[in-house]
């Protein structure tokens, strides 16, 4: 017989005579040849022929026995309290334990295969073999009805296969294609069959074994056999994961829209009915709770809810149903079943249809609840009033729904309303019984196990007076909502209540629904109750459903059919009960009228051949509940299939983009949460995309240097979501923005029609699906508005998404979170930053750098690209980075990092000494971009070519092909920048474009081919970009550095755009300054030029620019009558700059320093301080900082802009080099600094400490320096080079203070840890360590000689130190607090101290002691000897500097006019004049025989920290650090009587300095400009106000 689809067993015909009238199984047999026993079913306890009692059954009886004794005969008070109910327990059970020892089934093996398997054709008369075709869990929907269903785009039906006599749902797999799956289905019932096909694991299609049931263990093996069709069908699938992957979407699908439907109706109901078996069973909770939902809000006003609720409790894979959804459809029900039941009065036959239905739904909803061993009903909501309300109709007169009352009411016995009175009193015995038997067996009954279950419990029942006994002797009463033991054993095994009968139809109920009919046969004929009235009603209803079911196979129907005749008749396997043969007549009445015509005529022969009365006479058709009938159309799944179809598109176009876009190495990125945020703090970038993927947020910048990886990271994120994408997902877009015509409007759907998407497909994009935009190269696509806002996005029937944007971070302006957050969408609605997030990439770190090249060196193309060298090892270029000076540094950049490494073999073969070759990014860019065209040029060689081809290779090489690509990569930046702006994607098509600009860079001609051939482009379709857009920067760069000035200036590069808008190129043009000396020379003739020729104004302000972005310095400059409008000269420096009569119009000013500077009869309409003028208030506002200052300011506007350049915290300390070229500088912020003295570039930034920097020192020869920290250490640094050397460990605390020996051969450092240490300098050997002090050495000398050392220390002392042995000397007492400051004398025989004890002590070294005693009114805080010796200046708290002749002893001229703690002091090299830094911001430069003040250095932003004097053939220069973050270098100069003080360089600034600068008659100055110059110091009179 064939039961269900998807499985069948070949047959083979066998006589009719042999064969009995039912569903045939091969029971237990006491011996191998015996044939089926006929078994009585008389209520004996003797045992039938051939079975004997097992131990087991004995062991139950003899256990009942005894209970039954000492029930008779109770020994204490106690006994007698149980007597009663241990009696009822019995008597209940009797027929169960007459039953127990019949059967033996441990042993047994049940084993059948379609050779065993018959059925009689009851209208025939003769018997005819069927496939007993096990049904699989939950396949019980998908059975065929009447015809096959194929999955086959053509027909939703087939033919069955008349050969074999068998019906079968198939499909014809090779009429579909295998990669359109989805279009397979055009019914819900084939896409319910192919899900259930690939959940599961057939045998070949060859296997005719059925089903093998071993009952000793309880193993089963369902093998679901496929013809070949099915078998190619599944294989195609299986093979393909996205197209198996897409019919589980499907079926997803079609629940999602139906849980999405906001009216449930008929044909939806059905049509997802079909896929409870398959549905996942969070999926299909959701279609419960959906239905539900609907069932509670309509009030049972449509009953098909109803059926859909019932069908899909039967079908739904475990986990589906929580005990919410049942209790929830258990209280609808009760509330109806309640009003239908009291509406209908005493008549006999008035049940309608309904209440059947509500009474049969509530049976099964409390078989659910029983088998999933759900307990959520409340006893006095839920559980009580059910019960009394199903005892009431169970005294209804019609006995179809008494039957269906008495069940529900004897699965409430089961379920209960909490712990099950079983479980309560097996738990309270000890272990009694939980030795033997798990509880779970007993409540969750399998149908292989059933008769072991019943035996259990009676088992279980014989214990049970033991078990309460127990309980009650040791005072351990079983409470349980108020019952104690006894209410708990009377009210589990009184009479009237737990009835066997009812797991025993449970099991059958499962074998129906497992298709397993062979075992239903079998729990027909030996379930130890099956004499039982209820046990033979339900047998009845469940045959009567079978042959009602168009599910089943028609031969299994018509089987149900005569089963039910033979049961009539009382074979001698089953004696009928009178009121089961009323049962039995009134479902074959249903079946001959509400049916097929098959059954109808089968169901009306045997009616007939049963009954010999008139019709009239026979009971009323029992109302057989019915499957929901099959949909006859498909809505949801069509919708489904319209979305599968999109999904096909969407796949399309991401296979498309991951063969565009190929990524080999990748190195996750790191982030810091913003731009000012310290690098330290970063942490994954993936990770902070990830939680703005989850969160509410609708924007995401991703901020970076050029080349920092933020393009990689973007196609790596687009391919793990696509990765991770299911159907249904956000859809994640990959969009370069540089190739939009029109982002700001159409940024998805001119993205979409790239990949051909319809306008209807996009129509419905935009209407229901949401998406992930990843928009790469906002600054290069010369972007400034906000695409979140001018795209409309996730507002009303507009796209829905959550972008991710990339920008290089030098594009930002000041406000740029404008240009990103989403806007509100009026001037009503509140601000929304809490949409907003960035994130700022930051550098490589080393390890990231380690990672990458160990990727880098297993990549294919660097084997191509390797030519026919060998390619180097990670060991290897790990060698040559960290040997190349400051190398490291620069590769922390990823896009430089890999030009590098392509570079570096080639560079190896030009320097064999790394350590000498110094790389910069130009040089990088340069050795890249030759190494790309001899790979080239090498590939072209060794192809095949055409005569007139390899001519024009030849030329190309002889003339110098690497140079013939550069000037091919040249003139296609400039083109790319005049044709199209700069955009870097070229779409080229011959047939379009071979008239244009295009065709010389593209078109076919052989030259152009090979060039463009050996050049670092990538073609993407039609579309030809840079493999980087850094490399059309830097070939247009390249091209203007190139350019020779022309004649006509107007021709000249610098005069066909305004450059202040590409600040990349500018950064490589201001390279190019450094890096080739002419260029700055060409650049300053354009300025000179300007003067007389006013069609050189472009090109001037682009080589101002320039200039002023590599750090040139105007100071003193002349530059009146320039032109230049349009210039960007922030943070420029032109002190004391001649700029009269210049055209400054629409110039940037933003942080200029124009101190001093001339700007008389400039042109200044609309220039850009960046700043507004501050209001003048009556009151302060005062700020507090951790220096322990308390300052007060003016009321001001505007807050200082971010840091550009040089340290980024304090300035500790300042040293010259010995010739006076190069400064060296320590900070906070954990750096060595090395500058140029003669201009403002920062030649080396030397990264080690992890700590401050407290001190620096050159070596006497200049070649080295050594710096101090916070971080316990001392390092020394070569000062060409900047390359870290040797690296000092011994302090345990800080490092104070660091000097060398005037013979350049040892180090002194002194540290927190109370010592000081000796160190060989060339070596970093450890010396003598030299103890004594008990408090933080302060500092450390050396005498001129360098025989003696001297330290200061808190511990109030200046104690002296052999140089050689570090043997103790001197210790020179007297300071009553710390040594603030020491020097030594020139001649080496004194030293001088100042402490803030507010003295300064001479101490003569020849007789220890100290000579003399200078007084300052407060603290001393520096202390300097003059140049000759014969005097000292210090600097104090009281706001002076003191000088003391130190012939005499007696004070000299005290130089007064800082206003707050002086900090430095320093001698000129001559020895006539003094510079005196302190905490007023300002530097003052004194003589030292008048005391005059000569000049006053201001603009200073904080305290000045130190201050060193040189002179050298260049001039004499002061160099400052400030707390500012600022070094400075001062050029200073006598004029007549005067001194000048110009400002040199400085490292960074970050303010507008205006003081003492001439603005007279200036020409547009706008009124608010005017009271910004006059607030900063200028004198300003402008021409128009």
């Amino acid at each position: 017989m064939t039961c269900c689809r998807g499985t069948h067993l070949e047959s083979a015909p066998q006589p009719s005579s042999q064969k009995q009238q039912h569903f045939h199984v091969q029971r237990y047999k006491s011996n191998a040849n015996s044939t089926n026993p006929n078994m009585t079913n008389q209520p004996t306890n003797d045992p039938p022929p051939g079975v004997k009692m097992t131990p087991k059954g004995k062991a139950v009886f003899a256990k009942l026995e005894n209970s039954a004794k000492r029930a008779l005969h109770p020994s204490t008070k106690y006994d007698y309290s149980v007597v009663n109910a241990i009696a009822a327990v019995h008597v209940e059970n009797s027929r169960i334990l007459n039953q127990v020892g019949y059967f033996a089934l441990d042993g047994a093996t049940i084993t059948y295969s379609s050779e065993d398997l018959g059925s009689h054709n009851g209208s025939q008369g003769s018997s005819e073999n069927s496939s007993a075709k096990p049904r699989v869990r939950g396949f019980s929907n998908l059975a065929s009805h009447e015809a096959s269903v194929q999955l086959d785009s053509s027909s939703p039906t087939a033919t069955p296969r008349e050969e074999t006599g068998k019906t079968e749902l198939s499909l014809t797999a090779g009429s579909v294609s295998p990669n359109s799956a989805g279009h397979r289905f055009t019914s819900t019932l084939q896409l319910a069959f192919g899900q259930h096909l690939l959940s599961k694991k057939p045998s070949p299609s060859t296997s005719t074994s059925g089903l093998h049931v071993t009952s000793g263990n309880y193993v089963h093996e369902l093998t679901l056999v496929l013809d070949k069709a099915e078998e190619a069908w599944r294989s195609d699938v299986e093979q393909d994961s996205i197209e198996h992957d897409d019919v589980r979407w499907l079926v997803t699908r079609v629940a999602t829209e139906f849980i999405n439907c906001a009216n449930k109706d008929v044909e939806s109901i059905a049509e997802v009915v079909l896929l409870g078996s398959v549905l996942d069973p969070k999926i299909c909770h959701r279609v419960v709770s959906s239905l539900i939902g609907q069932l509670e809000s309509e009030g049972l006003s449509d009953i098909y809810i109803l059926q859909g609720l019932m069908q899909l409790l039967q079908e739904a894979l475990p986990g589906s149903i929580i005990g919410d959804d049942l209790v929830r459809i258990l209280r609808v029900l009760q509330e109806q079943l309640t009003k239908t039941y009291k509406a209908l009065g005493d008549t006999e036959h008035a049940a309608s249809e309904r209440i059947y239905q509500f009474s049969t739904i509530v049976c099964r909803v409390i078989d659910a609840m029983m088998e999933g061993d759900i307990r959520d009903l409340n006893r006095a909501e839920d559980h009580k009033p059910l019960l009394d309300l199903l005892v009431e109709v169970k005294g209804s007169p019609d006995p179809y729904l008494r039957f269906q009352a008495s069940y529900a009411w004897q699965a409430l016995q089961y379920a209960g309303d909490d712990e099950p009175p079983l479980h309560a009193i097996l738990r309270i015995g000890g272990g009694v019984a939980m030795a033997a038997l798990s509880v779970d067996s007993v409540y969750k009954f399998d149908s292989e196990n059933l008769f072991k279950a019943l035996d259990i419990l009676a088992q279980a029942a014989g214990q049970a007076f033991d078990v309460v006994k127990a309980g009650v002797e040791g005072e351990q009463p079983l409470r349980k909502g108020g019952d104690g033991a006894m209410d708990s054993l009377s009210k589990g095994f009184q009479s009237g209540s737990k009835r066997v009968w009812y797991p025993a139809l449970q099991a059958a109920r499962m074998c129906v629904r497992d298709g397993r009919l062979a075992d239903f046969e079998q729990v027909i004929y030996e379930a130890p109750c099956r004499c039982e009235s209820e046990f033979q009603w339900g047998i009845c209803q469940l045959l009567g459903e079978i042959a009602m079911d168009p599910i089943w196979a028609i031969e299994n129907r018509q089987q149900a059919v005569d089963l039910l005749g033979k049961l009539y008749r009382s074979d001698n396997e089953w004696i009928t009960d009178p009121g089961a043969k009323k049962v039995i007549l009134g479902i074959l009445r249903h079946l001959s009228i509400n049916t097929e015509q098959t059954i109808q005529d089968r169901a009306g022969i045997l009616l007939q051949y049963l009954t010999t009365s008139s019709t009239s006479n026979l009971p009323r058709a029992y109302p057989l509940t019915v499957r929901m009938s099959h949909p006859l159309a498909s809505p949801l799944l069509d919708k489904a299939l319209k979305d599968l179809a999109m999904e096909y598109e969407l796949r399309r176009m991401m296979t498309r983009c991951s063969e565009e876009h190929c990524q080999t190495v990748y190195i996750p990125p790191q982030a810091k949460t913003n731009l000012l945020a310290a690098d330290k703090e970063s942490s994954p970038l993936m990770d902070k995309v990830e939680e703005f993927l989850i969160s509410n947020r609708q924007v995401f910048l991703v901020l970076g240097d050029s080349g920092a990886g933020k393009s990689t990271f973007n196609r790596h994120l687009e391919r793990v979501l696509w990765k991770a994408y299911k159907p249904g997902d956000r859809i994640p877009l990959f969009i370069s923005l540089p190739s939009l015509k029109n982002p700001e409007t159409d940024l998805i759907t001119e993205h979409l029609k790239n990949y051909d998407f319809s306008e209807a497909a996009m129509q419905e994009l935009k209407r229901d699906r949401q998406f992930i935009l990843i928009c790469d190269g906002y600054d290069e696509a010369r972007l400034s508005i906000n695409l979140h806002s001018t795209n409309m996005f996730n507002r009303s029937q507009q796209w829905k998404v959550k972008m991710i944007i990339s920008c290089r971070s030098i594009y930002l302006s000041q406000n740029y979170r404008e240009q990103f957050q989403p806007q509100p969408i009026d001037r009503y609605s509140p601000a929304t930053p809490h949409l907003f997030q960035e994130a700022a990439i930051v550098p490589f770190s080393s390890s990231q750098i380690e990672d990458y090249v160990e990727q880098f060196v297993q990549e294919t193309k660097v084997h191509e690209l390797s030519d026919s060298r060998s390619v180097w090892s990670s060991v290897r270029y790990m060698e040559m980075l960290k040997a190349i000076p400051n190398l490291m540094e620069l590769v922390k950049n990823p896009f430089l990092l890999t030009l590098s490494l392509e570079a570096l073999p080639d560079l190896a073969k030009d320097s064999p000494d790394f350590t000498k070759l110094k790389l910069t990014r130009l040089s990088i860019y340069d050795a890249f971009t030759c190494q790309w065209a001899h790979v080239g040029k090498v590939r072209l060689i060794s192809m095949p070519l055409e005569a007139e081809e390899e001519k024009v290779l030849d030329g190309l090489i002889e003339d110098g092909f690497s140079q013939a690509v550069i000037d091919f990569l040249k003139n296609l930046a400039a083109s790319i920048f005049q044709e199209q702006d700069g955009s870097s994607s070229v779409d080229y098509i011959q047939r379009r474009h071979s008239s244009s600009w295009k065709n010389k860079f593209f078109g076919i001609e052989p030259e152009s081919t090979f060039l463009r051939q050996s050049s670092p482009l990538v073609r993407v379709g039609t579309r030809y970009s840079f493999i980087h857009h850094s490399l059309l920067e830097y070939f247009y760069s390249r091209h203007i550095f190139d350019a020779e000035t022309p004649l006509d200036i107007a021709r000249h590069p610098l005069s066909q755009r305004n450059l202040v808008n590409e600040p990349s190129i500018l950064q490589f043009l201001a390279e190019y300054v450094h890096y080739d000396p002419t260029f700055k020379q060409k650049l300053i003739q354009v300025i000179e030029l300007s003067k007389a020729n006013s069609q050189a104004g472009q090109a001037a302000a682009n080589a101002i620019t320039i200039l002023v972005k590599a750090g040139i310095h105007f100071n003193g400059v002349d530059l009146q009558g320039i032109k230049i409008p349009g210039a960007d000269l922030s943070d420029g420096q032109f002190d004391s700059a001649q700029l009269q009569g210049a055209d400054l119009r629409n110039t940037n000013l933003r942080n200029i320093w124009l101190r001093q500077a001339d700007l008389s009869n400039a042109q200044m309409a609309d220039v850009d301080f960046g700043e507004l003028p501050y209001l003048q208030e009556n009151s302060a506002i005062a700020s507090g900082s951790w220096d322990d200052t308390v300052c007060l300011w003016d009321a001001q506007t505007v807050a200082p802009g971010p840091i550009l350049g040089g340290h980024t915290n304090i300035v500790t300390s300042v040293a010259y080099s010995p010739s006076g070229q190069q400064i060296a500088t320590g900070s906070f912020d954990k750096t060595v600094r090395l500058w140029n003295s003669q201009i403002n570039a920062s030649s080396t930034l030397t990264n080690g400490h992890t700590s401050m920097v407290t001190s620096v020192a050159y070596s006497p020869c200049g070649q080295q320096i050594a710096s101090g920290s916070r971080d316990n250490t001392m390092r020394l640094w070569d000062t060409q080079t900047g390359a870290p050397g040797i690296i000092l460990n011994g302090h345990t605390k800080a490092v104070t203070s660091v000097v060398f020996s005037p013979s350049g051969l040892q180090i002194a450092s002194g540290s927190w840890d109370h010592t000081v240490r000796l160190w060989d300098a060339q070596t970093g050997v450890p010396g003598a360590i030299l103890s004594g002090h008990s408090d933080i050495v302060t500092s450390v000398v050396y005498s001129p000689s360098g025989q003696q050392i001297a330290s200061g220390s808190c511990d109030l002392t200046i104690r002296l130190w052999s140089a050689q042995t570090g043997a103790p000397g001197a210790i020179l007492s007297g300071h009553t607090k710390f040594v603030s400051s020491m020097a030594f004398a020139p001649s080496g025989l004194q030293i001088a101290s100042g402490s803030t004890d507010r003295t300064v002590r001479l101490w003569n070294l020849q007789s220890s002691a100290h000579s003399t005693i200078l007084n300052h009114p407060r603290a001393v805080t520096s202390v300097v000897y003059s140049p000759c010796g014969q005097q000292i200046a210090s600097g104090s708290y009281d706001k002076t500097v003191r000088l003391w002749d130190l012939n005499t002893g007696s004070p000299g001229v005290i130089l007064e006019g800082h206003t707050d703690i002086v900090t430095s002091v320093v001698f000129s090299p001559s020895g006539q004049y003094i510079a005196s830094g302190s905490r007023d911001s300002m530097v003052r430069l004194w003589d030292k025989s008048s005391g005059q003040c000569l000049a006053v250095v201001e603009d200073f932003q904080g305290e000045i920290t130190s201050i060193a004097w040189n002179s050298n053939l260049n001039g004499t220069y002061i160099a400052t650090g400030c707390r500012d973050r600022s070094v400075r270098m001062w050029l200073v100069k006598k004029d007549g009587e005067h001194f000048l003080v110009h400002l040199h360089w400085s490292s960074t600034h970050d303010y507008l300095a205006l003081s003492r600068s001439i603005m007279h008659n200036v020409e547009g100055l706008s009124e608010m400009n005017v009271h910004l110059v006059e607030q900063r110091g200028a004198v300003c009179k402008p021409l128009d106000l």
